[in-house]
């Protein structure tokens, strides 16, 4: 009767019409109820199943297109049910326009390998020091999440993470808990496994000194 989020994928794979799916707080008869009144507003347009999660803003309702586990839409609050027509006809005209999951994917792996070689190449000698000590923090923050995505532990162990930790505690460029190189607090940046020291002095890190 409702969907699990592991279900997701595949009901999406066979489908052959645009789904809808109606997230509400509770898994109970007003949920069905409602999913019923979405699949009723929008005849045989799509298929609307039923999710019950714990989100902020209920009912969420979340747009796909047939065969494409990407959401293409969402709409959040009673008032997304005021205009269930019109964003069908939304989500007809955004696929219509977007790009295939494997188009998407080159584009994204290309922006990231720019992204890259910006960050590499970049001179930021002409920058005040605070700018440079902040824009090193963001490139950490983006590789971290870079790391993320493709599956790579976000959390070193305990154990690495107190080696690390101890390094920087003995370096002479670690400042009132802060590495005056990167510009990273360090009791943060020693627990993300895709960190790196940036003299290389951390256990595995590339160019170790």
């Amino acid at each position: 009767m409702f969907l699990a989020f592991d279900e997701l994928p595949q009901v999406v794979a066979r489908v052959t019409l645009p789904m809808v799916i109606v997230i509400t707080g509770e898994c109970d008869d007003a949920a069905i109820a409602l999913r019923d009144e979405v699949q009723r507003t929008l005849a045989r347009r799509a298929v609307v199943h039923s999710m019950c999660a714990d989100l902020e803003r209920v009912p969420t309702i979340v747009f796909y297109v047939a065969r494409d586990e990407r959401p293409i839409l969402f709409r959040e609050g009673p008032e997304a049910l005021q205009t269930l027509s019109a964003d069908l006809d939304e989500v007809e005209r955004l696929a219509r326009n977007r790009p295939s999951a494997e188009e998407e994917a080159t584009a994204r792996a290309e922006e990231e390998r720019s992204t890259e070689r910006m960050l590499e190449t970049e001179d930021l000698s002409p920058f005040p020091s605070a700018f440079q000590m902040a824009r090193g923090l963001a490139r950490d923050a983006w590789k971290a999440a870079r790391e993320a995505a493709t599956g790579t532990p976000l959390m070193l162990p305990a154990e690495a993470a107190r080696a690390r930790f101890d390094v920087c505690a003995s370096c002479p460029e670690f400042d009132d808990g802060r590495c005056r190189k990167c510009g990273c607090f360090m009791n943060v940046k020693a627990h993300l496994s895709a960190m790196n020291c940036p003299l290389g002095r951390w256990p595995g890190d590339p160019g170790r000194v």
